[in-house]
């Protein structure tokens, strides 16, 4: 079965990797042999999804990894990347001349190394609330080095209101990478943030360009289910509320920074899609009929009942309506009175194209087909 990008939705993608049963684990603490050869164990299915180039493990298993104080990834140890860490730093301080005092919040802090850095840099003079949220955290809630406060949990559409204001700045590095559903991360913090307001974000994460470029299959691991490029970065921020202002490589090429900031939803002008969408299909199954093809509709549901009313109205362009449920088999549809015939009934009459309403019933329908050797143009209504 196709497997829905989770940042376009479309399902068009390529397999890249495939393995079985490794470490969902790379960066979490063992205290014995034993016990580390009895560490939890998972599967790896990177796809790529060719509109959007968003690179997923469609195997990835969220119950099996969890995020807590035995798990470990400070890289600021090394010199080369404390250099980095500095260039980052330097980067938001410039985007904030001047004098404002400056709430800053940091999503996945760690053990709030870059916080502590960035409120020191800054001057705390500067600094009206610096308030980290991770589960990893180590320490107490609510206390953090350089007077910064620290949440062990996850940050939620709710976690603003134990930082008391909102954020001038939020910073989320190195953790997208380890959430399904980028698209869904974004979005809980947009939904956080007031309708109108002037956050400005800053997130840090692997590029998939370079891994894939660069045939570095070992960056393929199970804690970074979610890969994303230039592309696939700007899809995922206009999708969820952000614009972004700077998407481009560091740290040799290996990682996507990105500044967005926040926007307000542009009203959906219901009359004018509605109209786009029926000229739009409407023209296209036209075309098909001019050509030669017996048009049917797969589904008589409440999805496909709704589009043979607003595309054909007059019952002139599709044929009929295929359906697996016996009981609705040899009924007609409302108003429109587009038949409704099982599949061989639809194949016997010459259908030549298929429009399927849902597009997840692709492989499923494929199959069917191939019971009767008939192999009409399958066409996914997205």
């Amino acid at each position: 079965m196709a497997v829905p990008c989770p940042v376009c939705e479309k399902l068009d993608s390529i397999l890249l990797v495939e393995r079985r049963d490794v470490s969902v684990y790379q960066n979490r603490k063992y205290l014995g042999p034993d016990q580390a050869r009895k560490a939890p164990v998972g599967n790896l299915e990177f796809r790529e999804c060719k509109n959007c180039q968003f690179v997923w493990n469609a195997a990835f298993d969220e119950t099996v990894i969890v995020y807590d104080q035995n798990y470990e990834n400070c890289q600021s140890h090394s010199p080369a990347f404390r250099s980095h860490l500095d260039q980052r730093i330097a980067r938001i301080i410039s985007a904030f001349p001047g004098d404002q005092l400056l709430t800053i919040v940091e999503i996945g802090c760690g053990q709030a190394t870059f916080l502590e850095e960035l409120v020191e840099r800054f001057g705390k003079d500067r600094i009206a609330n610096a308030v980290g949220f991770d589960p990893a955290w180590h320490g107490e809630d609510g206390t953090g080095p350089s007077g910064t406060r620290i949440y062990g949990q996850y940050f939620n559409d709710q976690a603003l209101v134990k930082v008391g204001a909102v954020p001038d700045i939020l910073v989320s590095r190195h953790t997208i990478e380890h959430i399904p559903d980028p698209a869904q991360f974004l979005r809980s913090i947009r939904t956080a943030l007031p309708d109108k307001c002037e956050t400005r974000l800053f997130l840090e994460t692997p590029t998939s360009d370079w891994i894939v470029e660069n045939k570095v299959t070992h960056d393929f691991f199970y804690e970074h289910c979610t890969l994303l490029n230039h592309r696939s970065m700007a899809e995922a921020l206009h999708r969820t509320g952000f614009a972004p202002d700077l998407i481009e490589a560091v740290f040799g090429g290996q990682y996507l920074w990105t500044e967005a900031h926040a926007v307000d939803a542009a009203p959906l002008d219901i009359s004018s899609e509605d109209k786009n969408y029926r000229n739009q299909w409407q023209a296209y199954i036209a075309k098909s009929r001019d050509s030669g093809r017996k048009i049917a509709i797969w589904g008589a549901g409440a999805k496909g009942c709704t589009f043979a009313s607003l595309i054909d109205p007059d019952s002139k362009l599709i044929h009929c309506l295929i359906d697996i449920n016996e009981k609705k088999q040899g009924g007609f549809l409302p108003v429109t009175a587009h038949p409704v015939l099982s599949p061989e009934q639809a194949l016997g009459e010459g259908i030549t194209e298929i429009l399927v309403m849902n597009p997840l019933y692709i492989d499923e329908i494929g199959k069917l087909l191939k019971q009767f050797e008939a192999h009409p143009n399958i066409v996914p209504i997205v």
